[in-house]
């Protein structure tokens, strides 16, 4: 959350990844945090959860079995969407993409505020990308 005008805006996040365990768990947490999260349990979830509402920052892991994070990165750049996102991997793969940072699995709920403060800091406004 931050505040504009005198007004709190909670920021929202998208958490896709085909493990629901780890999206539920990631989601719950990132909700105590104060955050607006949306969950999406693969690609296509992700894709049409954005096509809805398009998030402040997605957190998505690059290996799913319909449509995997890059495709994603791909399809969203193609469209023109500016959204940061953070890809997860326990197979880091050494790419470089814009708006893409890479975050390797496992991970703590430290080590996802860290990146979250440093993609999305605190002070920028929310994005608007619709």
């Amino acid at each position: 959350m931050f505040q504009r005008l005198g007004m709190i805006v909670t920021r929202a996040i998208l958490v896709a990844d085909d493990e629901r365990g780890l999206t539920d768990a990631l989601a719950e947490a990132l909700t105590e945090e104060g955050y607006r999260v949306r969950r999406a349990y693969g690609g296509r979830e992700a894709l049409a959860a954005i096509a809805e509402e398009q998030p402040d920052l997605m957190i998505c892991d690059i290996r799913m079995p319909d449509i995997d994070g890059l495709t994603i990165v791909h399809r969203l750049q193609e469209r023109g969407a500016r959204i940061p996102i953070v890809l997860m991997s326990a197979h880091y793969q050494g790419v470089t993409l814009l708006n893409v940072v890479f975050m390797r699995k496992p991970f703590n709920l430290e080590d996802v505020l860290a990146v979250i403060d440093r993609v999305l800091p605190p002070n920028a406004p929310r994005t608007d990308l619709t």
